[in-house]
Protein backbone atom coordinates (compact mmCIF):
# COMPACT_ATOMS: atom_id res chain seq x y z
CA UNK A 1 0.00 0.00 0.00
CA UNK A 2 2.64 2.58 1.15
CA UNK A 3 4.86 1.24 -1.80
CA UNK A 4 2.37 1.90 -4.51
CA UNK A 5 1.79 5.33 -2.55
CA UNK A 6 5.67 6.08 -3.07
CA UNK A 7 5.70 4.60 -6.64
CA UNK A 8 2.97 7.56 -6.99
CA UNK A 9 4.55 10.19 -5.36
CA UNK A 10 8.39 9.15 -7.17
CA UNK A 11 8.89 12.90 -7.37
CA UNK A 12 8.32 13.72 -4.19
CA UNK A 13 11.69 14.16 -1.89
CA UNK A 14 12.45 10.81 0.44
CA UNK A 15 9.48 9.32 -1.40
CA UNK A 16 11.97 6.63 -3.35
CA UNK A 17 13.17 5.26 -0.11
CA UNK A 18 10.10 3.10 -0.08
CA UNK A 19 11.72 1.39 -3.58
CA UNK A 20 14.24 -0.08 -1.37
CA UNK A 21 13.70 -3.68 0.22
CA UNK A 22 16.54 -3.00 3.11
CA UNK A 23 13.89 0.32 3.92
CA UNK A 24 11.38 -1.24 3.85
CA UNK A 25 11.83 -4.30 5.55
CA UNK A 26 13.41 -2.46 8.47
CA UNK A 27 9.87 -0.39 8.56
CA UNK A 28 7.93 -3.58 8.60
CA UNK A 29 9.55 -4.99 11.36
CA UNK A 30 9.03 -1.92 13.39
CA UNK A 31 5.40 -1.30 12.83
CA UNK A 32 5.03 -4.89 13.26
CA UNK A 33 6.42 -4.20 16.56
CA UNK A 34 4.90 -1.56 17.17
CA UNK A 35 1.47 -3.18 16.65
CA UNK A 36 1.96 -6.36 18.61
CA UNK A 37 2.94 -3.99 21.77
CA UNK A 38 -0.45 -1.69 21.54
CA UNK A 39 -2.46 -4.78 20.44
CA UNK A 40 -1.34 -7.04 23.12
CA UNK A 41 -2.61 -5.60 26.71
CA UNK A 42 -5.75 -4.79 24.91
CA UNK A 43 -6.19 -8.66 23.90
CA UNK A 44 -5.19 -10.32 26.72
CA UNK A 45 -7.30 -8.49 28.95
CA UNK A 46 -10.68 -9.27 26.26
CA UNK A 47 -9.18 -13.10 26.58
CA UNK A 48 -8.91 -13.70 30.11
CA UNK A 49 -12.67 -11.49 30.17
CA UNK A 50 -13.74 -14.50 27.97
CA UNK A 51 -12.64 -16.74 30.37
CA UNK A 52 -9.99 -18.14 27.34
CA UNK A 53 -7.50 -19.09 29.65
CA UNK A 54 -5.15 -22.55 28.91
CA UNK A 55 -6.46 -25.72 29.83
CA UNK A 56 -5.13 -28.61 31.90
CA UNK A 57 -2.79 -31.47 29.66
CA UNK A 58 -5.42 -34.33 30.73
CA UNK A 59 -3.86 -36.40 27.83
CA UNK A 60 -1.03 -37.20 30.25
CA UNK A 61 -0.19 -37.10 34.35
CA UNK A 62 3.09 -35.85 34.73
CA UNK A 63 2.57 -32.96 32.03
CA UNK A 64 -0.94 -32.48 34.27
CA UNK A 65 0.59 -32.44 37.37
CA UNK A 66 3.75 -30.26 36.06
CA UNK A 67 1.38 -27.69 34.53
CA UNK A 68 -0.63 -26.70 38.01
CA UNK A 69 2.77 -26.66 39.08
CA UNK A 70 3.94 -23.86 37.36
CA UNK A 71 0.34 -22.56 37.38
CA UNK A 72 -0.31 -21.41 34.04
CA UNK A 73 -4.03 -22.22 34.62
CA UNK A 74 -4.66 -18.59 34.81
CA UNK A 75 -3.00 -17.58 31.53
CA UNK A 76 -5.03 -16.57 28.98
CA UNK A 77 -4.36 -18.26 25.19
CA UNK A 78 -4.68 -18.21 21.34
CA UNK A 79 -2.60 -15.00 21.47
CA UNK A 80 -2.06 -15.17 17.82
CA UNK A 81 -5.04 -13.14 17.79
CA UNK A 82 -2.75 -9.99 17.96
CA UNK A 83 0.48 -11.58 16.69
CA UNK A 84 -0.87 -12.53 12.92
CA UNK A 85 -2.51 -9.23 12.23
CA UNK A 86 0.68 -7.24 13.68
CA UNK A 87 2.60 -8.94 11.15
CA UNK A 88 0.30 -9.01 7.91
CA UNK A 89 -0.91 -5.75 8.37
CA UNK A 90 2.69 -4.57 8.44
CA UNK A 91 3.10 -6.53 5.43
CA UNK A 92 0.28 -5.26 3.59
CA UNK A 93 1.18 -1.74 4.23
CA UNK A 94 5.22 -2.29 3.18
CA UNK A 95 5.16 -5.05 0.45
CA UNK A 96 4.31 -4.62 -3.15
CA UNK A 97 0.88 -6.18 -3.61
CA UNK A 98 0.93 -7.14 -7.53
CA UNK A 99 3.81 -9.57 -6.11
CA UNK A 100 2.08 -13.15 -6.39
CA UNK A 101 4.37 -14.28 -3.80
CA UNK A 102 2.93 -12.19 -1.03
CA UNK A 103 -0.81 -12.81 -2.49
CA UNK A 104 -0.35 -16.51 -1.94
CA UNK A 105 1.53 -16.42 1.09
CA UNK A 106 -1.16 -13.85 2.84
CA UNK A 107 -3.64 -15.67 1.58
CA UNK A 108 -2.02 -19.03 2.98
CA UNK A 109 -1.32 -17.10 6.75
CA UNK A 110 -4.93 -15.98 6.86
CA UNK A 111 -6.56 -19.68 6.10
CA UNK A 112 -4.28 -21.14 8.75
CA UNK A 113 -4.93 -18.26 11.57
CA UNK A 114 -8.88 -19.70 10.86
CA UNK A 115 -8.33 -23.58 11.38
CA UNK A 116 -5.86 -22.84 14.61
CA UNK A 117 -8.95 -20.32 15.31
CA UNK A 118 -11.64 -22.62 14.98
CA UNK A 119 -9.29 -25.35 16.94
CA UNK A 120 -8.71 -23.08 20.16
CA UNK A 121 -12.16 -21.96 20.02
CA UNK A 122 -13.36 -25.37 20.13
CA UNK A 123 -10.82 -26.78 22.99
CA UNK A 124 -11.83 -23.63 24.76
CA UNK A 125 -15.85 -24.11 24.60
CA UNK A 126 -15.77 -27.35 25.01
CA UNK A 127 -15.39 -28.87 28.54
CA UNK A 128 -14.60 -32.27 27.27
CA UNK A 129 -11.48 -30.76 26.14
CA UNK A 130 -12.35 -30.78 22.37
CA UNK A 131 -11.48 -29.44 19.31
CA UNK A 132 -10.62 -30.35 15.92
CA UNK A 133 -9.74 -33.99 15.21
CA UNK A 134 -6.37 -34.82 14.23
CA UNK A 135 -7.47 -35.73 10.73
CA UNK A 136 -9.32 -32.94 10.33
CA UNK A 137 -6.80 -30.30 11.17
CA UNK A 138 -4.38 -31.99 8.85
CA UNK A 139 -7.04 -31.94 5.84
CA UNK A 140 -7.61 -28.46 6.69
CA UNK A 141 -4.40 -27.72 6.32
CA UNK A 142 -3.68 -30.01 3.22
CA UNK A 143 -6.55 -27.92 1.43
CA UNK A 144 -4.64 -24.40 1.86
CA UNK A 145 -1.40 -25.95 1.09
CA UNK A 146 -2.06 -27.35 -2.25
CA UNK A 147 -4.34 -24.55 -3.24
CA UNK A 148 -1.09 -21.94 -2.72
CA UNK A 149 1.46 -24.93 -4.43
CA UNK A 150 -1.25 -25.48 -7.43
CA UNK A 151 -1.42 -21.01 -7.60
CA UNK A 152 2.75 -20.95 -7.42
CA UNK A 153 2.55 -23.89 -10.06
CA UNK A 154 0.51 -22.83 -12.63
CA UNK A 155 2.23 -19.14 -12.54
CA UNK A 156 5.45 -20.86 -13.13
CA UNK A 157 4.04 -22.15 -16.20
CA UNK A 158 1.91 -19.17 -17.39
CA UNK A 159 5.48 -17.02 -16.44
CA UNK A 160 7.77 -19.40 -18.01
CA UNK A 161 9.71 -19.36 -14.97
CA UNK A 162 11.31 -23.17 -14.77
CA UNK A 163 13.20 -22.67 -11.64
CA UNK A 164 10.19 -22.47 -9.25
CA UNK A 165 9.37 -25.81 -10.46
CA UNK A 166 12.64 -27.45 -9.43
CA UNK A 167 14.21 -28.55 -6.22
CA UNK A 168 18.13 -27.68 -5.25
CA UNK A 169 20.07 -29.97 -2.97
CA UNK A 170 22.77 -28.14 -0.97
CA UNK A 171 26.27 -28.67 -1.52
CA UNK A 172 25.95 -29.29 -4.98
CA UNK A 173 26.54 -27.03 -8.04
CA UNK A 174 24.30 -25.97 -10.29
CA UNK A 175 22.22 -29.06 -9.82
CA UNK A 176 18.58 -28.96 -9.81
CA UNK A 177 16.52 -31.91 -9.58
CA UNK A 178 13.42 -31.49 -12.24
CA UNK A 179 10.44 -33.28 -11.10
CA UNK A 180 7.97 -31.53 -13.31
CA UNK A 181 9.63 -32.59 -16.73
CA UNK A 182 8.60 -36.45 -15.77
CA UNK A 183 5.30 -35.85 -16.40
CA UNK A 184 1.86 -35.90 -14.50
CA UNK A 185 3.74 -38.50 -11.90
CA UNK A 186 6.82 -36.15 -11.26
CA UNK A 187 4.47 -33.26 -10.93
CA UNK A 188 2.40 -34.87 -8.24
CA UNK A 189 5.85 -35.99 -6.33
CA UNK A 190 6.97 -32.46 -6.53
CA UNK A 191 3.31 -30.77 -5.06
CA UNK A 192 3.43 -33.66 -2.51
CA UNK A 193 6.84 -32.12 -1.54
CA UNK A 194 5.57 -28.73 -1.93
CA UNK A 195 2.96 -29.83 0.40
CA UNK A 196 4.59 -31.34 2.69
CA UNK A 197 7.02 -28.73 3.34
CA UNK A 198 4.12 -25.56 4.22
CA UNK A 199 2.18 -28.50 6.41
CA UNK A 200 5.09 -29.96 7.99
CA UNK A 201 6.53 -26.61 9.10
CA UNK A 202 2.82 -25.50 10.24
CA UNK A 203 2.65 -28.52 12.62
CA UNK A 204 6.12 -28.38 14.07
CA UNK A 205 5.99 -25.02 14.89
CA UNK A 206 2.36 -26.23 16.73
CA UNK A 207 4.17 -28.67 18.36
CA UNK A 208 7.05 -26.31 19.27
CA UNK A 209 4.99 -23.77 21.00
CA UNK A 210 5.01 -25.67 24.72
CA UNK A 211 6.75 -23.47 26.73
CA UNK A 212 7.06 -19.92 27.48
CA UNK A 213 8.34 -18.04 24.48
CA UNK A 214 9.91 -21.17 22.88
CA UNK A 215 7.56 -20.89 19.52
CA UNK A 216 8.09 -17.32 19.25
CA UNK A 217 11.78 -17.12 19.54
CA UNK A 218 12.73 -19.85 17.30
CA UNK A 219 10.57 -19.03 14.68
CA UNK A 220 11.96 -14.91 14.65
CA UNK A 221 15.49 -16.78 14.19
CA UNK A 222 14.43 -18.93 11.68
CA UNK A 223 12.25 -15.53 9.89
CA UNK A 224 15.65 -13.69 9.53
CA UNK A 225 17.47 -16.81 8.17
CA UNK A 226 14.77 -17.66 5.67
CA UNK A 227 14.92 -13.93 4.55
CA UNK A 228 18.22 -13.65 4.32
CA UNK A 229 18.00 -16.49 1.81
CA UNK A 230 14.95 -14.38 -0.35
CA UNK A 231 16.88 -11.73 -0.64
CA UNK A 232 19.96 -13.74 -2.15
CA UNK A 233 17.48 -15.43 -4.34
CA UNK A 234 15.88 -11.82 -5.04
CA UNK A 235 18.97 -10.70 -6.04
CA UNK A 236 20.30 -11.18 -9.18
CA UNK A 237 24.16 -10.74 -8.36
CA UNK A 238 24.25 -12.12 -5.45
CA UNK A 239 22.31 -15.85 -6.52
CA UNK A 240 25.13 -15.42 -9.57
CA UNK A 241 28.10 -15.20 -7.32
CA UNK A 242 26.30 -17.90 -4.67
CA UNK A 243 25.13 -20.31 -7.69
CA UNK A 244 21.68 -20.51 -6.14
CA UNK A 245 18.27 -20.21 -8.36
CA UNK A 246 17.50 -15.98 -9.16
CA UNK A 247 13.83 -15.87 -8.61
CA UNK A 248 12.10 -12.65 -10.00
CA UNK A 249 10.50 -10.75 -7.11
CA UNK A 250 11.75 -13.36 -4.05
CA UNK A 251 13.61 -10.26 -2.20
CA UNK A 252 10.24 -9.05 -1.34
CA UNK A 253 9.05 -12.44 1.28
CA UNK A 254 11.88 -9.95 3.10
CA UNK A 255 9.12 -7.81 3.87
CA UNK A 256 6.87 -10.49 5.18
CA UNK A 257 9.99 -12.22 7.04
CA UNK A 258 10.85 -8.71 8.53
CA UNK A 259 7.45 -7.72 10.11
CA UNK A 260 7.37 -11.96 11.11
CA UNK A 261 10.13 -11.34 13.51
CA UNK A 262 8.97 -7.46 14.48
CA UNK A 263 5.78 -9.50 15.55
CA UNK A 264 7.25 -12.22 16.90
CA UNK A 265 9.21 -10.06 19.41
CA UNK A 266 6.64 -7.37 20.42
CA UNK A 267 4.64 -11.23 21.13
CA UNK A 268 7.41 -12.09 23.24
CA UNK A 269 7.22 -9.10 25.02
CA UNK A 270 3.57 -10.80 26.96
CA UNK A 271 4.78 -14.07 25.74
CA UNK A 272 8.41 -14.29 27.99
CA UNK A 273 8.55 -16.24 31.28
CA UNK A 274 5.83 -15.66 32.99
CA UNK A 275 4.04 -16.19 30.14
CA UNK A 276 0.88 -13.43 29.93
CA UNK A 277 0.05 -15.10 27.09
CA UNK A 278 0.23 -18.31 25.05
CA UNK A 279 -0.51 -17.96 20.99
CA UNK A 280 -2.24 -21.48 21.14
CA UNK A 281 -2.98 -22.93 17.29
CA UNK A 282 -4.12 -19.14 16.25
CA UNK A 283 -0.37 -17.83 16.37
CA UNK A 284 1.65 -21.24 15.71
CA UNK A 285 -0.35 -22.61 12.08
CA UNK A 286 0.29 -19.05 10.90
CA UNK A 287 3.86 -18.69 11.82
CA UNK A 288 4.95 -22.50 10.63
CA UNK A 289 2.67 -21.39 7.06
CA UNK A 290 4.94 -18.30 7.04
CA UNK A 291 8.11 -20.00 7.12
CA UNK A 292 7.30 -22.85 4.87
CA UNK A 293 6.11 -20.62 2.42
CA UNK A 294 9.27 -18.38 2.73
CA UNK A 295 11.89 -21.42 2.00
CA UNK A 296 9.22 -22.50 -1.02
CA UNK A 297 9.60 -18.99 -2.96
CA UNK A 298 13.72 -19.18 -2.10
CA UNK A 299 13.73 -22.60 -3.39
CA UNK A 300 15.34 -23.87 -0.71
CA UNK A 301 13.16 -26.32 0.75
CA UNK A 302 15.77 -29.03 1.76
CA UNK A 303 17.86 -25.96 4.13
CA UNK A 304 14.95 -25.31 5.88
CA UNK A 305 15.35 -28.21 8.01
CA UNK A 306 18.64 -26.47 8.94
CA UNK A 307 17.51 -23.48 9.56
CA UNK A 308 14.30 -24.20 11.39
CA UNK A 309 16.41 -27.27 13.17
CA UNK A 310 14.31 -27.05 16.58
CA UNK A 311 10.99 -26.86 14.93
CA UNK A 312 12.28 -30.55 12.93
CA UNK A 313 12.91 -31.68 15.98
CA UNK A 314 10.10 -31.01 18.32
CA UNK A 315 7.34 -31.98 15.38
CA UNK A 316 9.53 -35.19 14.33
CA UNK A 317 9.47 -36.57 17.70
CA UNK A 318 5.81 -35.88 18.35
CA UNK A 319 4.64 -37.93 15.48
CA UNK A 320 7.39 -40.58 15.90
CA UNK A 321 6.48 -40.83 19.43
CA UNK A 322 2.15 -40.96 18.55
CA UNK A 323 3.17 -43.61 15.71
CA UNK A 324 5.61 -45.54 17.70
CA UNK A 325 2.79 -45.71 20.03
CA UNK A 326 0.38 -46.57 17.50
CA UNK A 327 1.86 -49.90 16.16
CA UNK A 328 3.75 -51.12 19.52
CA UNK A 329 0.67 -50.96 21.86
CA UNK A 330 1.23 -47.92 23.75
CA UNK A 331 4.96 -48.15 24.16
CA UNK A 332 7.06 -44.89 24.18
CA UNK A 333 9.78 -44.32 21.77
CA UNK A 334 11.00 -41.04 24.12
CA UNK A 335 10.53 -40.40 27.79
CA UNK A 336 8.24 -37.53 26.71
CA UNK A 337 7.60 -35.63 22.96
CA UNK A 338 7.40 -32.76 21.66
CA UNK A 339 11.37 -33.02 23.27
CA UNK A 340 11.52 -30.01 24.92
CA UNK A 341 9.17 -32.12 28.06
CA UNK A 342 11.90 -34.42 28.85
CA UNK A 343 13.65 -31.28 30.28
CA UNK A 344 10.82 -30.09 31.38
CA UNK A 345 10.52 -33.15 33.89
CA UNK A 346 13.89 -33.53 34.80
CA UNK A 347 13.59 -30.04 36.71
CA UNK A 348 15.28 -27.94 34.49
CA UNK A 349 13.70 -24.09 34.78
CA UNK A 350 11.86 -23.40 31.83
CA UNK A 351 13.68 -19.82 30.74
CA UNK A 352 16.65 -22.25 31.08
CA UNK A 353 14.87 -24.72 28.33
CA UNK A 354 13.88 -22.06 26.17
CA UNK A 355 16.86 -19.98 26.25
CA UNK A 356 19.13 -22.58 25.40
CA UNK A 357 16.70 -24.05 22.10
CA UNK A 358 17.11 -20.29 21.23
CA UNK A 359 20.88 -20.51 21.04
CA UNK A 360 20.39 -23.57 19.06
CA UNK A 361 17.88 -22.20 17.07
CA UNK A 362 20.53 -19.31 16.09
CA UNK A 363 23.71 -21.79 15.80
CA UNK A 364 21.41 -24.18 12.89
CA UNK A 365 19.84 -21.04 10.95
CA UNK A 366 23.71 -19.64 10.69
CA UNK A 367 24.61 -22.95 10.18
CA UNK A 368 21.50 -23.05 6.92
CA UNK A 369 22.80 -19.83 5.72
CA UNK A 370 25.95 -20.93 5.55
CA UNK A 371 24.99 -23.45 3.15
CA UNK A 372 24.72 -21.03 -0.02
CA UNK A 373 29.00 -20.55 0.13
CA UNK A 374 28.83 -24.30 -0.17
CA UNK A 375 28.24 -25.61 -3.55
Amino acid sequence: MIYALAEWLHSVPGARLFQYISFRVALAAAVAFGLSMLMGPVVIRKLKSLGFQDREKNDDASLAKLWRQTDKRNTPTMGGIFLVPSFLISTLLFAKLSNIFIIVSVCLVIFYMGIGFLDDFAKLTNRAGGGLKRREKLLWQSVGALVAVAVLFWFAKESSRPSLLKIYPPFFNEFAIDLPSLGFVGSAIFTLFEWFTITGTGNAVNFTDGLDGLAAGCALIAAIALGALCYVAGHVEFAQYLRVPAIQGAGEMCILAGAVVGACLGFLWFNCHPAQVFMGDTGSLPLGAVLGSLAVVARQELVLPVVAGVFVAEGASSWIQIYYSKFTGGKRFFTKAPIHHIWQLRGYPESKIVVRFWIVAALLAICGVALLKIR
